[in-house]
């Protein structure tokens, strides 16, 4: 998480703000170039193995020299040519999610191929060259309670292949809580992670490891909860509601609310709380609009566009069908000449037949009939072509003969363009009818489908049209008349969903052709147009790639102390803090909540210390004192004193 969250306090005023996303990539590490004042030194090297980040430097400085995500990806390519990036160098995330690699399960290590990547590029951008070792010790965070079985792992690999001198490991939680109270003996430390949350009961300086307990639930699950939560409300944006781009908004946007359901019910009903909506922009390109005429112009345009390309089809067809035809002569020309020779020569002629791969004479005389078939089918396919292509070109159909005629011989008659526009409207009110029909016969409980069932029903009670009697009886059959009379078919049409097809294709192809010719000769058709069929609104298209976040803004968060919000049957924090408790005295209880220490990157949502103040008031007693303190530094503080506490002497 970042080092601040923007306070919800103070965007009271912000309602019509808009924010967009940052989309940043992290900068490459550069390799340090100054090891020599750390060569001949037994300076520690520490190392905070996080879930989400792996923080590395030297003790003696006061910072981290490299703070990347703990994660490593592998581009598949050719044999022997993969490329493996660690950290900071895999820039975009999104780009290679579907190859990302971590070492953790859960906030445990597991794969050590994966571990020994990043601790190769921790050695190398610390500008560690020595060959085959690392002669400095190391410090390193592990999980609360971690495996021996992973420790020893973890141990094998730095001994046996960096071949360090000592490797000392300690708790991240615990760490924190020495920098900041290094005087303090008594804690009660909830350390809030990325992968979980531990609460660890600390008495007279040591940590009370039976006692502590862990939550799987940490700031991975509330980014994920975010991107669910908001592709569920955006659907149509799913490939945009990236997780990159979820963690931006919680780290951003999000907050912890101090009580949930007084917050919740402030979103009750159409109205929005002041200040609390935050409206992200998505990336998007603007589509200029065009109005009547313009879109007009550039369907006159596409159509000449598909004319040159058709064109330029029947230009490339044509030509092919000469080359073929140019070959196959020549071939009959040579096979021709060929079959004479059987006469004159006839030991050349059977050589020559040979080499063209013919048994006998009369495989010849079969190629060469079957030559002369495709030639003369060639030839006539190309006459066609001509002939299509002159009419298409030199003359053109009856309708655009008579519209011609006429714009040179007379002016348009208004009785002619009225008729036109009276046809024209009344096709479209049959389209909007036919349109209508269909959505009331989806509705079994409209009055067109109970029509329609009555109908089916009544034909099925119909012995002239089920075409049997009833029962075993041993009557003849009656034979089926239904179709033969032309009101059966009107109530064919009628209780089909399909019967109107037809006349869709049919009466939009006229619809089409009526509108050309208004095109042409009414002045004021684009008007009569607008009026008369159906106005669109105009999409606000910076609008429609908006994203709307409110209620997520506390929501997400909310899953540290609710786990049940997103499927997990595990105890919040307040629930398992009280549950600690319970293991102890009066007095023990009074000495861990005097000093309930906070760290982890979800403690830096605003508002998180109140809610736990308000949490730990309801399950204390009845003025009872405690004291909660967040932590000034982030997860392991890079200072020496980490060492002191648990007696690394280095």
């Amino acid at each position: 998480f970042k080092d601040e969250f923007p306070d919800p306090g103070t965007c009271r005023n912000m309602a019509d703000a808009f924010y967009t996303f940052k989309d940043e990539f992290p900068d490459p590490d550069r390799i340090s170039s100054d090891y020599e004042q750390f060569e001949d030194t037994q300076v520690p090297i520490v190392i905070d193995n996080g879930a989400f980040q792996c923080r590395a430097g030297w003790a003696s400085e006061s910072s981290p020299r490299l703070t990347f995500r703990n994660l490593s990806a592998k581009s598949k390519g050719k044999k022997d040519s993969d490329t493996t990036t660690v950290g900071n160098d895999i820039g975009n995330l999104e780009a290679v999610r579907w190859a990302l690699k971590t070492q953790f399960d859960r906030n445990v290590v597991t794969h050590y191929e994966a571990q020994e990547l990043v601790f190769d590029y921790i050695f190398s951008h610390l500008g560690i060259y020595t060959s085959g070792h690392v002669d400095h010790p190391i410090v390193m965070t592990e999980p609360v309670c971690n495996p021996n079985y992973c420790r020893n792992l973890m141990s094998e690999l730095l001994f046996e292949c960096y071949r360090v001198p000592s490797v000392a490991y300690g708790i991240d939680g615990l760490f924190s809580l020495y920098y900041n109270q290094s005087q303090s003996k008594n804690a009660l430390v909830i350390n809030s992670g990325f992968q979980a949350t531990h609460i660890l009961p600390v008495l007279d300086g040591r940590l009370q490891a039976s006692r502590a307990k862990r939550i799987n639930v940490g700031g991975n699950h509330v980014i994920s909860f975010m991107q669910r939560l908001l592709q569920l409300k955006h659907p149509a944006h799913l490939q945009a509601i990236t997780l990159s781009r979820a963690q931006e908004l919680v780290h951003e946007h999000a907050y912890m609310a101090v009580d949930f359901m007084t917050e919740l019910n402030e979103w009750k009903g159409d109205a929005i709380p002041e200040g609390k909506l935050r409206k992200i922009q998505l990336p998007f390109t603007e589509i200029p609009s065009m109005d009547p005429e313009a879109l007009a112009l550039k369907e006159e345009r596409d159509q000449e566009r598909r004319q040159v390309q058709a064109q330029r089809l029947r230009d490339m067809t044509h030509r092919k069908r000469y080359e073929k035809l140019e070959e196959l002569q020549q071939q009959l020309e040579y096979w021709t000449s060929v079959q004479a020779m059987e006469e004159d020569d006839p030991d050349e002629f059977y050589a020559v037949l040979r080499q063209l791969e013919f048994e006998s004479s009369e495989d010849l005389q079969g190629a060469i009939d079957r030559h002369r078939a495709s030639i003369e089918k060639t030839t006539l396919a190309i006459a066609a072509s001509e002939a299509r292509y002159e009419q298409e070109t030199g003359e053109p159909d009856l309708k655009r003969a008579k519209v011609a005629a006429t714009e040179e011989s007379a002016p348009v008659s208004q009785q002619w363009l009225e008729s036109l526009r009276s046809r024209r409207q009344t096709l479209i009110e049959s389209r909007q009818h036919r349109q209508q029909r269909r959505q009331q016969l989806a509705n079994r409980r409209s009055h067109a489908s109970k029509e329609r069932m009555r109908l089916i029903a009544e034909l099925a009670h119909d012995d002239q049209v089920a075409g049997t009697t009833s029962g075993r009886s041993k009557e003849k059959q009656k034979e089926d008349t239904f179709g033969q009379n032309d009101d059966d078919w009107d109530v064919y049409r009628t209780i089909t969903k399909e019967a109107e097809d037809s006349d869709d294709e049919k009466e939009e192809s006229e619809l089409q052709q009526l509108e050309q010719l208004l095109r042409q000769h009414d002045t004021q058709f684009m008007t009569l147009e607008s009026e008369s069929r159906p106005s669109h609104p105009a999409i606000d298209t910076a609008a429609y790639y908006q994203l709307n976040l409110g209620i997520e803004r506390f929501r997400t968060p909310e899953v540290v102390h609710q786990p049940s919000l997103i499927g997990v049957d595990q105890a919040g924090i307040i629930e398992t803090t009280q549950f600690i408790l319970k293991h102890f005295t009066a007095d023990e209880q009074q000495l861990l909540v005097e000093n309930v220490f906070v760290t982890g990157g979800n403690s830096l949502f605003p508002n998180f210390k109140e809610r736990l103040e308000v949490d730990l008031r309801s399950v204390r007693p009845f003025r009872s004192k405690f004291n909660v303190t967040l932590s000034s530094r982030s997860l392991c503080s890079f200072d020496e004193r980490i060492f002191e506490v648990f007696g690394c002497s280095l």
